[in-house]
């Protein structure tokens, strides 16, 4: 059986994920990273598996997490760049052609190209003008592009998430100057938000010529008849050598081109043209639903959604500065330790401590990297972060998962400190659980990097995208 996924499923989807973040009052996702020691011996991050030993082990190694506060849907980055040739819009493929159908420009602005500039001969030329402007209308450049405006990308929005790969896409629904809706009325909203209004539903993109057909008459071109259930659009044809080699919409008096409305489908008819020994074929291609700009997410076929967050140093004390990562993962509903409660703070900590004895910052000596063992019970842990009077570290499959005994003298090969007795405690366990439980929650992505140093004045800027 042969079957597709439709781009409406997948926008759905991460529609549906995009809800959920945004509604307060529901899920709660944070960006965690984690894994201090090396992956190897070369240090080569290797690429995630998809099991739930994956899961468990980037769980293991978690240091700390962020909540993830801004998010957008994304597309694939293609910057407007003079002497490339451009696609048209087509709706007879999926995903993106080899060619791009869309531009960024320099100055942040989104372009779709409707139709392509192409010769006498029907020879796709390349482009030599940037699109300029935000007019609601398609307009056409001097190299022969047809442009539509989408919208512009303001520049919290490009600090947020735009990267050299990805730019942000959005559709604006209701401005606070529409009634307390929750997007801002900044004026790149309002101005998309123009975009979306003016956009024209049911229009024709282009006419694709599957077939030039033979014999035409240039001096008497054939007529072109559009039928279907819409009305307005209008082209001519363009002949060399008894051939149509081009279709253009004609245009309207004040300039843009008669793309037509309300099509639902349509076909194109030629008659005349002289005496044709072969006839032409041809097919329009129809603009998105809604038109092109009434929702920029399916003029461009996203099915992405970025999220971003930028841990600041230590996050108050919860993040480790001094030591390293090597993973990312997204985390949905993570939970207070000991408790079925949700965590909801800015940023937690989800590494176990052990508190130290005496005085003079006896943990001073232990090295971050290292690994530590109890001189009685003979439990392992690598260590993430140390201060005067605590050790924070993390087990794992090779550590194993023996527990630091209380009051018990630890030892990282070449220093020692002492475990703090805690006599209120119900066991001999000598553990603080940090303010996250790592366990907790549904992991829904993971990303293995390279090794990425953290210092007190860094600040990470952590774009995931999540690809349906």
């Amino acid at each position: 059986m042969a079957a597709i996924i439709t781009d409406q499923l997948k926008r759905q989807v991460i529609q549906d994920l995009f809800d959920d973040i945004t509604d307060s009052a529901g899920a709660k996702y944070y960006i965690g990273i984690g894994r201090s020691q090396t992956w190897n011996d070369s240090d080569v991050a290797p690429t995630p598996i998809n099991s739930e030993r994956e899961e468990r082990n980037f769980r293991l190694n978690m240091q700390s997490m962020k909540r993830v506060a801004d998010y957008s849907f994304v597309v694939p980055r293609y910057n407007w760049s003079s002497g490339t040739t451009y696609s048209q819009y087509n709706d007879n493929i999926s995903g993106y052609p080899l060619n791009p159908y869309y531009v960024i420009t320099e100055a942040n602005s989104v372009y779709i190209c409707i139709k392509q500039a192409r010769n006498s001969a029907g020879v796709a030329q390349v482009s030599t003008v940037e699109p300029t402007g935000v007019l609601t209308t398609p307009f056409t450049t001097s190299d022969g592009y047809t442009w539509k405006f989408l919208y512009n990308i303001n520049t919290l929005d490009a600090s947020k998430f735009l990267s050299a790969n990805y730019m942000p896409v959005q559709f604006v629904g209701k401005l606070d100057s529409d009634g307390g809706g929750s997007i801002t009325s900044a004026a790149s909203y309002i101005e998309q938000k123009g975009v979306q209004n003016a956009a024209v539903a049911g229009g024709l993109a282009n006419i694709t010529i599957t077939s030039g057909g033979a014999g035409y008459d240039p001096a008497d071109p054939p007529s072109i008849v559009i039928r279907g259930d819409g009305k307005h659009a209008q082209a001519s044809a363009t002949i060399q050598s008894g051939v149509i080699t081009n279709i253009e919409f004609n245009d309207s008096t004040d300039g843009v081109p008669l793309l037509g409305n309300d099509y639902n489908f349509a076909e194109v008819v030629f008659s005349g043209g002289g005496a044709p020994t072969t006839e032409a074929a041809a097919r329009p291609v129809l603009a998105p639903i809604g038109g092109f700009g009434a929702d920029p997410r399916n003029d461009l076929r996203s099915t992405a959604i970025m999220f971003n967050v930028k841990p600041d140093g230590e996050e108050d004390g919860e993040f480790v500065v001094g030591g390293a990562f090597r993973q990312i993962g997204i985390i949905r509903n993570p939970e207070i330790p000991d408790s079925d409660a949700l965590y909801t703070a800015i940023s937690g900590n989800a590494l176990r401590r052990l508190q130290l004895a005496g005085s003079g910052g006896p943990g001073l000596n232990i090295v971050v990297g290292s690994t530590i063992t109890g001189q009685t019970s003979n439990a392992k842990g690598v260590v993430d972060k140390v201060d005067s009077d605590e050790v924070w570290y993390h087990q794992t499959e090779t550590t194993g998962f023996l527990q630091f005994q209380e009051a018990e003298t630890i030892s990282d090969g070449a220093n020692t400190a002492q475990v703090q007795l805690v006599a209120t405690d119900a066991d001999s366990d000598a553990y603080v659980e940090g303010a996250v439980d790592p366990f907790s929650g549904k992991i829904l992505y993971i990303e293995n990097r390279a090794k990425v140093d953290r210092s007190p004045t860094q600040t990470e800027d952590i774009k995931l995208i999540i690809q349906i």
